[in-house]
């Protein structure tokens, strides 16, 4: 039989730091805690929940900024016309969920204070990953491997693509330009 506990929240007493109300005070601290007490006491939950109610349409509070790479547009415009030009998308809804998802604006997210001269073949590098797994998930196991064998020396730089093979010209032309950057 499991008996309830004492206290399942910290308290601060006053013989603690400021600091340490403070990190107390956070949201994440909050969640962590009450889901560790969740844990300790295999589910059987006694006290009230410290997190407060978020509608699911609405973000939870964060304390982090969003921020984007201020050339995002360019990039992202310059980056949708390469792919759209090159890529060989098998039907045009596959052309417009592309164009649609912004896929090339996530890298511009995920690397805000990325250098200029980097930025574009990051997100296109990025670009080309997402679009290599959206093909391999019409294809079985084995012709998935053999693509990524494929893929995967001339992407390293060890073997010449067949220019004829959009997937194998594509991804050579992508990594020798991210390499071109390193030098």
């Amino acid at each position: 039989m499991f008996h309830k506990p004492e206290a399942w929240t910290p308290t601060i007493h006053n013989s603690r730091s400021r600091l340490n109300t403070l990190i107390l005070s956070l949201p994440l601290v909050q969640i962590f805690t009450s889901r560790l007490a969740d844990i300790l006491t295999m589910g059987f939950v006694w006290s009230p929940q410290v997190v407060p109610y978020v509608p699911c349409n609405k973000p939870p509070p964060t304390i982090f900024d969003i921020q984007c790479h201020p050339r995002a547009d360019a990039v992202c415009a310059e980056l949708d016309s390469f792919f759209m030009k090159h890529w060989p998308f098998k039907y045009q809804k596959d052309r417009n969920r592309f164009f649609t998802s912004q896929t090339n604006r996530w890298g511009c997210l995920a690397f805000p204070m990325a250098d200029d001269d980097r930025l574009l073949d990051t997100v296109k590098v990025n670009t080309l990953l997402f679009l290599l797994d959206d093909v391999a998930e019409d294809m079985s196991l084995e012709e998935g491997k053999r693509l990524y064998k494929r893929l995967i020396p001339i992407a390293m730089g060890k073997r010449l693509p067949n220019r004829s093979d959009p997937y194998e010209r594509i991804t050579y032309d992508v990594w020798t330009s991210m390499r071109a950057c390193d030098k």
